[in-house]
């Protein structure tokens, strides 16, 4: 529900359409884009990166923002950041756009609290509909963010001159049906119970992935140590032989990620 919630609100009246209030004027003049964010919401800005970089013809960086300030970033009034918070009160993410602003930089804030402090100082805001997270893990929080950042590229893009109609097309039409699917996996509980109970046990946890769907893994890897308090870490497929191989061993399950692609 959450997910289509966001996706609902910010189409426009016709077919294959996004309507954002107050973001059009702030997409003609930028010539890099910084994500900024901590955490779950970070992993949502790396699968940014990964799409929006498929738009824009210039510089995307996924950063999290505790590191943003430690470094000396080509900041510029034709800079965009955006700063992607489930609460909007995140520290580290309003020190990051503070130092942003200060170097005349446009923000964007991707929240879920209305009238959030990050909220208040960012140039406009695009609001995910995830309501309360009643637990630690932030699991709706993540669906809708990552949801809200491909409109709100696609958005950019358009606005941009840049050729999405198709991509546009395209995305609509998979993030319309997404909400179904959430719900489908949803409903294999039993299964998800049984696959559970086999690997409890376990001490470690390795998720494989690749492109966009490497930061799904990092995420999954971040979600087992919240919830379940079970060492997990995520890693690029291609990396694996690259260190992680020496860990593995028979006792050790590898969650692989896989698109049709």
């Amino acid at each position: 529900r959450a997910v289509g919630e966001t996706v609902r609100e910010k189409l426009g009246p016709k077919v294959s359409t996004i309507h954002l209030e107050g973001i059009e004027e702030l997409a003609l003049d930028f010539d890099q884009v910084y994500l900024v964010a901590c955490g779950t919401a970070y992993h949502a800005s790396l699968v940014a990166e990964y799409l929006w970089e498929q738009l824009f013809a210039l510089p995307v960086h996924a950063v999290i923002a505790s590191e943003f300030r430690l470094r000396e970033m080509p900041l510029t009034s034709r800079t965009l950041v955006i700063a992607v918070s489930q609460s909007g009160e995140t520290i580290d993410t309003l020190i990051a756009i503070r130092r942003a602003k200060e170097k005349g930089a446009k923000v964007i804030t991707v929240v879920n609290s209305i009238n959030s402090a990050i909220e208040r100082e960012s140039d406009a805001a695009v609001y995910t509909r995830a309501g309360v997270e009643i637990g630690v893990a932030a699991t709706k929080t993540f669906s809708t963010q990552i949801a809200a950042l491909i409109l709100l590229g696609l958005f950019l893009a358009e606005k941009r001159g840049e050729a999405v109609d198709q991509t546009m097309e395209n995305a609509l039409a998979g993030l319309t049906l997404l909400p179904g699917q959430i719900a489908e996996v949803l409903a294999q509980e039993e299964k998800i119970a049984a696959l559970a109970q086999r690997f409890h046990n376990a001490d470690d946890f390795l998720f494989l992935a690749r492109g966009c769907l490497y930061p799904i893994a990092l995420e999954g890897a971040l979600k087992l140590k919240e919830i379940s308090y079970i060492h997990a870490e995520g890693y690029p497929a291609g990396e694996m032989k690259h260190g992680p191989i020496a860990l593995i061993d028979e006792q050790m399950p590898v969650v692989v990620l896989l698109s049709q692609k």
